[in-house]
């Protein structure tokens, strides 16, 4: 490969090897002709976790549920669905009045940190503008599917949420409205003093403390 010298001062390359002579010229760009190339960051948009389309509620003595609200305690629905979207199986601390309450995503509850009092947890689907034709179909679509559990005799029993004493917290159409959300997914809820998380994919529900399985099945009415 030849070796070539510029000077750069009478605008000459000479070749090392031949001693062939050419003149260099010196040409100034058209700016219009460089390729600018944009930062990194500028292609880039940072679009926070949408926090909006979901409410979260706690079931009241009388089982009415109640949506978590600043003005009652130190979070609010959408504080928690924001911390939820970090961590699914995380916790949330808050107060309310002069109580302490640590909020359960693994176990959907809250619970007193003082005198230990639980209460069922949910998370629902809002029924804002944004939203309102998901929700109805959500709806359509709830009126025609059932959830059941296979029982010990062997009998398939329908979900019915109750607000008494070992009563479920979820229903038939809670479970069909997280199941729309997510086919694959997951879902807590609480009997009792035991918590169970329903599988979609495998179709069955599973007792976190005793570890047992039961198959459910989802029915076209």
């Amino acid at each position: 490969m030849a070796t070539h010298n510029v000077v750069i001062v009478a605008m000459v390359q000479t070749n090392s090897t031949t001693g062939t002579k050419r003149s260099v010229k010196r040409v100034q760009r058209n700016a219009q002709q460089i390729l600018r190339v944009p930062s990194l960051s500028s292609l880039f948009i940072s679009v926070p976790p949408s926090t909006g389309s979901y409410s979260w509620e706690f079931r009241g003595d009388e089982g009415v549920w109640t949506e978590y609200k600043s003005q009652q305690c130190s979070v609010s629905s959408d504080d928690i669905e924001r911390i939820f979207q970090q961590n699914p199986q995380g916790q949330v601390q808050f107060t309310a009045g002069r109580f302490s309450y640590t909020l359960d995503f693994s176990g959907m509850y809250q619970i007193n940190n003082k005198i230990r009092t639980k209460r069922d947890l949910r998370r629902i689907c809002k029924g804002n503008a944004a939203t309102s034709g998901l929700n109805t179909l959500h709806t359509a679509s709830n009126a025609q599917c059932s959830w059941q559990f296979k029982d010990l005799d062997g009998t398939w029993k329908e979900y019915v949420e109750s607000a008494s004493t070992g009563g479920c917290s979820v229903s038939s159409d809670d479970i069909e409205r997280h199941y729309q959300q997510n086919a694959s997914g997951t879902l807590n809820f609480r009997t009792g003093s035991f918590t169970y998380t329903l599988d979609f994919s495998a179709m069955r529900q599973k007792n976190l403390q005793t570890s047992k399985t039961r198959p459910v099945r989802r029915l076209q009415q």
